[in-house]
Parts: C-alpha cells; structure tokens; sequence
C-alpha cells in the first residue's frame, strides 16, 4: 500500500496487514535500549511511533465500533466496498500527506516516554481490531456511516475516512520509525 491511498475495503485490509507486517520487521530484534533510543530530545523513538499509533487505533476502533453498531441497527445494508472519503476527510488526508509537516499531537495521543517490546504485540492487536470491524463495516454503507473523531468532537468523520486516514497517519509513523533505524548515531547492538 505504499503511499497509495485505498479505495476498496480490500485495499485496506491489505494496508492493515502490511502496517502490522512492517512493525513486526521494525522492531522484532532490538533490544529495549534500541527500541526506546531517541535521536533528540524532541523527537520519538521506534517504541514510541509504535506506541502512538496503537494508542490512535484503539481510540479510533472505540468510536469507528460504536459508529458501527448503530448503523447495524438502523442503516440499510449497503456495499461498503468502496472507500471513498469526504470533503473533510480529503483535506485532512493532504495535510498527512504533506511532507516534512509536523503536528501538535494532542495531548490523549501522546506516546509514553518509554515503552516495552510488547508495544509490538499491543500494534498488532490494535490494528486486528480495526481489520475485525472492516469486516462489519464492509456491509453498511461506509460514506453515510459518520461518528466524531477521537482528535476533536468538532471533526465529523466517515468510516472511509477514518480507515483511510489511519493507513495514511500509521504509514507517515512507520517511516518515521525507519529513519530512526537508519540514525548514524543508532545503537547497533
């Protein structure tokens, strides 16, 4: 899915799965030392990016599944296939998509200051639960499914968006991530 966008449910599920897959191959083998190393004083470790992403999946999976079991109830069924953002969710997808852009993170979203090598296993399975609810979302029509976003209460989002969004926010993350690794100064053990 690399820096492409998705536009079929099938796409993200594919994102999701390779997101979990690049974390993996990130983290697997470095020590807490290398896992919680900084390249600066304001900037966040591989623990960290990883931390962050699962922290916005889970918060993001709590209101994108409470969206979810009200529309069962009262949506029609619809193809959920496409994932086709809104007008909103495309404006904050350029601003993700800007490079070199940094962003305030707001304050229920910032990584701890250190982590464990389970922020790999808890990745993972925050990024299972959003592929568990693609599987239920798939079968409403996603663009009419709305629920507020977990940033702001102001932010109305639909569920393409926040799936689109998530893929594109945790690609950014993971990137960043590699440039760590990549830090002349990194601890090599």
């Amino acid at each position: 899915m690399k820096g492409a966008i998705p536009t079929t449910t099938s796409e993200a599920h594919q994102g999701l799965e390779t997101l979990r897959a690049h974390a993996r191959h990130l983290a697997h083998k470095l020590s807490p030392q290398e896992l919680n190393w900084k390249p600066g004083p304001d900037r966040w470790s591989v623990g960290q990016c990883l931390d962050h992403l699962t922290v916005t999946a889970r918060k993001y999976a709590t209101v994108m599944e409470s969206a979810i079991v009200k529309a069962e109830g009262k949506v029609a069924r619809g193809s959920g296939e496409t994932l086709e953002p809104s007008l909103m969710g495309r404006l904050f997808l350029r601003l993700l998509q800007a490079p070199g852009r940094r962003f305030k993170v707001p304050g229920g979203f910032v990584p701890a200051s250190a982590v464990s090598s389970a922020v790999v296993s808890e990745f993972e399975e925050a990024h299972r639960k959003l592929d568990e609810l693609l599987v239920r979302a798939r079968k409403l029509p996603m663009k009419r499914v709305r629920t507020r976003s977990p940033v702001t209460a102001l932010l109305r989002l639909n569920l393409a968006d926040c799936y689109v969004i998530l893929l594109v926010h945790a690609e950014r993350h993971l990137r960043q991530a590699q440039r760590v690794l990549e830090s002349t100064d990194f601890p090599r053990s």
